[in-house]
C-alpha cells in the first residue's frame, strides 16, 4: 500500500491531511488527492483552498458530472439559473453541461471537487 504517494494505478492508498500533488490555480491551492489513474478512470478528487472573495468563473462541464462539497467556511454557488450560500458541509451536484461558478466569501474556505 502506498502512503502520502499518488500511486499511479488503481490500488489502495493513504494520504495523510495535506499531502498529495500541489498546484497554484490563480487565487486557489489546488491539492490533488485522487487521480483517474489511482482510482481505475472512476472519479477524480481535488481540494481548492481559498481567500475570501476568490472566484471560480462561470463555466460547465461538457462530460464528466462535478461535486462539489465545502470542507468549510462559506461559498456562493451559481447553479444554472439559480443562486446558493454554501457551508461546511453543504454539498452540490453539477451534470455535465451545467454553467456554474462560485465564490468564496469567508476567510478562508476549503471545497472539495470530484468530477467523475
Amino acid at each position: 500500500m502506498h502512503q502520502n504517494v499518488l500511486p499511479g494505478q488503481q490500488q489502495p492508498y493513504f494520504l495523510e491531511s495535506g499531502k498529495g500533488r500541489r498546484y497554484l490555480l490563480g487565487p486557489f491551492l489546488a491539492t490533488i488527492i485522487g487521480r483517474g489513474e489511482d482510482t481505475g478512470a472512476l472519479m477524480e478528487r481535488v481540494v481548492l483552498i481559498g481567500a475570501k472573495d476568490s472566484v471560480v468563473p462561470l463555466h460547465r462541464r461538457h462530460r464528466s458530472h462535478e461535486a462539489i462539497y465545502v470542507l468549510e467556511g462559506s461559498a456562493a454557488l451559481r447553479l444554472g439559473d439559480r443562486d446558493f450560500a454554501l457551508g461546511g458541509g453543504d454539498y452540490a451536484s453539477v451534470p455535465p453541461g451545467t454553467p456554474h461558478s462560485f465564490t468564496f466569501t469567508s476567510r478562508r474556505t476549503g471545497r472539495s471537487r470530484c468530477p467523475a
